[in-house]
């Protein structure tokens, strides 16, 4: 008789713990459910983070035409001072260049860099040593022709008036940088730059004053090699030589290089520590994992760009010969049937 209660004792038991263990499992099981779906939901937020992050990585990434703009209003600049500026300024006299090296050559190199400044400030997720890449030629090209247009400018004490007044310019232009840019935006009827954009705005212009302090530099040194060196070829590459008369004094050319060096680097010195008043830090174009990369770009542009110097100053044909500022003394317009049948008739 004892024997029925305990079995059935047992068997309440044993249906106690059976549904005590089915709820656990039940209950980790919706758990671990839940878990899932949490962490799927993670994952699923995670994969939109991701995807915004690639759609505004991507969004940042110029299109074809602004991806190649900048080489465009480079290339622009460089034929017009090969095919037209340079044969233009050879044909004025002493107290013209000087003038010309004065008021034009720098207006022209200020607008090509701000163009150029301002497309390397626009958002992109590209470095910005590359995206500055053609204003770093930019100043090595128009640095160098620069000054070759002094050496091929007045003699004389006008030579050494010019050097000064040329240090002068470019202390000037270094340190209104921002102002210039500040009062740009406010001429255009722009808001002022938010931190982001002046952040990158200062982030090229710090890349560009490096680079425009080197190229200076080595435009000086290398403009008075050509004028010493380069007196035999006077026939082919015209730096102001007078053919039938003796060489430049080399006395008088090294001289006139270590006083453009010396006002340089004080200029550089000034324009440095006003910069830094300005919030400007100058970065190093070395700087970086791919600096062995960079110093050797860097050689190379500077040599394509004295080829170009060169090219530009060689006695060759262009396409705008003109006596004076009537269409007829052209020779691209007289020489087709058109121009000629106008101006002869």
């Amino acid at each position: 008789m004892l024997d029925v209660p305990i079995t059935v004792f047992q068997i309440g038991i044993m249906t106690s713990i059976t549904a005590l263990f089915k709820g656990k499992k039940r209950q980790i099981v919706q758990e671990g459910g839940l878990e899932l779906q949490s962490s799927n939901a993670t994952t699923d937020e995670g994969a939109v983070e991701r995807n915004n992050e690639s759609e505004n990585a991507e969004s940042t990434e110029p299109g074809m035409v602004a991806k190649y703009a900048p080489f465009v209003v480079m290339l622009t600049y460089v034929c017009s001072f090969i095919f037209y500026i340079v044969s233009a300024f050879k044909a004025l006299d002493a107290h013209q260049k000087f003038m010309f090296r004065v008021f034009v050559h720098p207006v022209i190199v200020v607008t090509g860099e701000a163009i150029l400044r301002t497309d390397a400030a626009h958002v992109s997720s590209i470095p910005p040593q590359i995206k500055a890449l053609n204003l770093i030629q930019f100043d090595m090209y128009f640095q160098l022709c620069g000054r070759l247009l002094m050496a091929s400018g007045p003699e004389g004490e006008l030579a050494g008036v010019l050097v000064v007044i040329v240090a002068l310019q470019e202390l000037l232009m270094r340190v209104t940088y921002l102002p210039k840019q500040r009062f740009v935006r406010r001429l255009l009827g722009l808001p002022p730059m938010s931190a982001e954009e002046r952040a990158r705005f200062l982030e090229v212009l710090s890349i560009d004053s490096v680079s425009s302090m080197q190229s200076e530099i080595a435009a000086i040194l290398i403009a008075a090699c050509f004028k010493i060196l380069l007196y035999d070829q006077r026939l082919l590459f015209d730096f102001g030589f007078n053919p039938t008369g003796p060489p430049p004094v080399a006395n008088r050319e090294v001289a006139l290089m270590l006083l453009a060096l010396a006002l340089e680097a004080l200029s550089d010195c000034v324009a440095m520590a006003v910069q830094t008043k300005q919030g400007l830090r100058l970065k190093s174009l070395w700087a970086g994992h791919r600096r062995w990369e960079m110093a050797l770009w860097l050689l190379l542009s500077q040599c394509l760009m004295c080829g170009l110097v060169l090219y530009t100053f060689a006695a060759k044909p262009t396409f705008l010969q003109c006596a004076s500022a009537d269409l007829c003394t052209c020779d691209f317009f007289t020489d087709t049937p058109i121009g000629s049948a106008w101006c002869n008739c």
